[in-house]
């Protein structure tokens, strides 16, 4: 997992959040692009329009298969899957008594209650 560091996209585009592929040594020479991402997360409270028109279409067009916004203000996600040319095809808002699992890892699942600060 990589926080706050880039993932190759565009440069107005870095997510909060991006869980990668890796090997060992694997970035040691570039950062990750978008088909190593796994998934990617923006922790929103005034980004949240940017978030979720900008940069949505930004890593649907990259191919990011799961892109989650977890919009502080409303202690919800969005959950955005099934990339392509014009953005998203799967749009689903979470409660925080919801629970999810990552495309990725399906067989882990996410209490979104624990993503939120009490």
């Amino acid at each position: 997992m990589r926080t706050q560091l880039p993932i190759t996209l565009r440069p107005d585009s870095e997510p909060d959040i991006a869980v990668v592929r890796c090997e060992p040594g694997e970035y040691a020479d570039r950062h990750p692009a978008a088909a190593d991402g796994l998934l990617l997360i923006e922790v929103a409270d005034t980004t949240l329009p940017k978030d979720r028109n900008q940069k949505a279409l930004t890593y649907a067009r990259a191919g990011i298969g799961d892109y989650w916004i977890l919009d502080t203000n409303k202690r919800r996600a969005i959950i955005f899957r099934d990339p392509g040319s014009e953005g998203y095809a799967s749009e689903v808002n979470l409660s925080a008594s919801d629970a999810l699992s990552p495309v990725a890892f399906a067989d882990l699942v996410v209490p979104l209650s624990a993503l939120f600060l009490s």
